[in-house]
């Protein structure tokens, strides 16, 4: 009887582990989880609109002390293009806060007293390319991607943007922010020499944002006014969408929020921008996960919707049909720059860029 008993036990337990192990991978119950795509690696590389952290050159050498934007309580959109539910999470991220198009120290007299840092910022090229190098095939040398994100950069927006003390930085003149534009234009080019396609923004609107906070908060000498940040705007744009054509224009900082240091933008500002831009490119973004109905003012083209997957050579015909999108629907009222401030009154941590 006991041995009967025993057996039964034994028959139980097994019965039961081989239920909590069963498979549930064919059990429709479960909707909750998100589709998620098996898309290309998005490229990203600009300033602090695309990375938070200034960088290292070596050791704990880094211009800006190795700062992060808001003490490192800020969501990048390289970070949102990670955690997006549909994305695959497949993201290179060679974007440096504090960044110029062009490599530089930071010369900022409240951190170096009219001397410059060691450790300099690379330049959008260098960024590139070793975003690029991320991704390059050893088999074929062929390049395993085919976006990358180019976000605004710091030049002309602020005193310590020249490489130099920033008691010599003047603002910039027309002649200065269409070099900027210029430089632009080649990393673009290169991007697309590589098969890469590059997708810009229009700057965050102007009345969005915050300069003299930026300035309080980063302990600038300086930032630009905003007559010229639309200046710079309107400059670096009509550059881009004349010299581009095969460039991507997608303006997901039309509806910006700044997180309160004057220039850089809210969590919720940049998940949204990181959907519209998955969206726009085909990347497996779902309507509900945009959360701007037909009332909302967003200037990004018409929206490819659901989880496609297209091939490489179908994206660039589709490109064709909508890389213009924002030439023709450009807002004057939506402009803006790539690096804020914290607090407007100075007293919150000290902002890099």
């Amino acid at each position: 009887m006991r041995k009967l008993l025993l057996s039964a036990f034994i028959l139980l337990n097994v019965a039961q582990v081989a239920h909590a192990h069963r498979d549930w991978s064919n059990d429709d119950s479960s909707t909750d989880t998100p589709t998620v795509n098996d898309n290309l690696p998005i490229l990203v590389i600009g300033a602090s609109f695309g990375n938070g952290n200034t960088p290292f050159e070596y050791g704990t050498s880094s211009p800006l002390l190795g700062l992060a934007v808001n003490g490192g309580k800020y969501l990048s959109l390289g970070d949102a293009l990670v955690r997006a539910p549909s994305h695959n999470g497949h993201v290179v991220n060679e974007a440096q806060a504090g960044a110029t198009t062009f490599a530089h120290p930071s010369c900022r007299i409240a951190l170096y007293g009219g001397a410059c840092s060691s450790a300099e910022f690379n330049s959008y090229e260098t960024q590139l390319l070793r975003a690029a190098s991320r991704v390059r095939s050893l088999a074929t040398g062929e390049y395993n991607a085919e976006y990358v994100i180019i976000t605004a950069p710091n030049d002309c927006l602020h005193s310590d943007t020249f490489g130099i003390p920033e008691a010599n930085a003047i603002s910039c003149d027309i002649e200065d922010m269409q070099d900027a534009a210029d430089r632009l234009v080649d990393v673009g080019r290169l991007a697309i020499s590589l098969g890469i396609t590059p997708i810009f923004a229009e700057y965050p609107p102007v009345e969005a944002i915050d300069l003299e906070g930026f300035r309080q908060s980063s302990l600038l000498a300086w930032t630009i006014s905003e007559s010229d940040y639309q200046l710079l705007n309107d400059t670096v744009m009509a550059t881009l969408t004349t010299e581009l054509p095969d460039a991507l224009f997608i303006n997901y900082w039309a509806d910006f929020t700044q997180l309160g240091d004057g220039i850089h933008p809210d969590a919720a500002t940049v998940k949204k921008a990181a959907n519209i831009i998955l969206q726009e490119i085909g990347y497996a973004v779902t309507d509900s996960e945009v959360s701007c109905g037909e009332d909302d003012h967003h200037n990004h083209h018409d929206k490819k919707r659901g989880h496609k997957k297209h091939s490489k050579h179908d994206k660039k015909e589709d490109r064709r049909d909508r890389k213009h999108h924002d030439r023709k629907h450009h807002d004057r009222d939506h402009h803006d720059h790539d690096d804020n401030r914290d607090n407007p009154n100075g007293n919150g941590p000290f902002q890099p860029l």
